[in-house]
């Protein structure tokens, strides 16, 4: 569980902090936007992973926790191949559906902390939680740098709205393969790892 669940938290950062870096990008470079509309343009998202974030946890009660991971990383995978789909004449109204789909899957990723952290027993809480930030960052490091030199490649062949969306079908490709992880791995309550750790 405790591997599981980082490996999926772990390509969700891949896909946050790729998704995050290159957009902004492509909302200046290929639709127009200014700087701070481009920044603007994620705060809807912002919101609603927020607000559902709020509620993941009754959620993942009522679904489990891996089911409620799965779902999250399906939808955020989506939203990546929804995007790709946007083309040179596109405009803001044509991104926000998939920018608040992305919000609404990343909001579900919040019981993934709550089991990381209480797959281990309580003396090694501080190492969970070392393994868990640090995971975040390398994969979200990895997201920029991997989706980054992809981008770059495919643009040498082509303008960038192009090498833009071939590299989102990867990084959604990427995404995706958390699903099977989360519904494999967390497949037994946040109770029941609890209880394990315990014995």
């Amino acid at each position: 569980m405790f591997t599981g669940g980082t490996l999926a938290m772990g390509l969700w950062s891949f896909g946050v902090f790729g998704i995050y870096f290159f957009s902004a990008l492509w909302l200046q470079n290929s639709l127009g936007f200014s700087p701070v509309e481009a920044g603007a343009a994620f705060v809807p998202m912002a919101l609603l992973m927020a607000t559902v974030a709020i509620q993941a946890q009754r959620l993942a009660r009522l679904l489990g926790n891996g089911r409620t991971v799965a779902l999250g990383l399906g939808l955020m995978a989506t939203s990546v191949l929804g995007i790709s789909f946007v083309g040179a004449g596109g405009g803001y109204l044509d991104v926000l559906p998939w920018f608040l789909l992305y919000g609404l899957g990343g909001g579900m990723l919040v019981p993934l902390t709550t089991m990381i952290l209480g797959a281990l027993p309580s003396d090694r809480a501080g190492v969970a939680s070392g393994v868990l930030n640090v995971s975040r960052e390398v994969f979200g490091l990895l997201g920029i740098t991997v989706l980054g030199a992809i981008l770059n490649a495919r643009q040498a062949e082509a303008d960038f709205l192009a090498a833009y969306q071939s590299t989102l079908v990867i990084a959604a490709i990427i995404v995706a393969v958390g699903i099977p992880v989360s519904l494999y791995s967390l497949r037994r309550t946040a109770q029941a790892a609890m209880a394990g750790a315990s014995n």
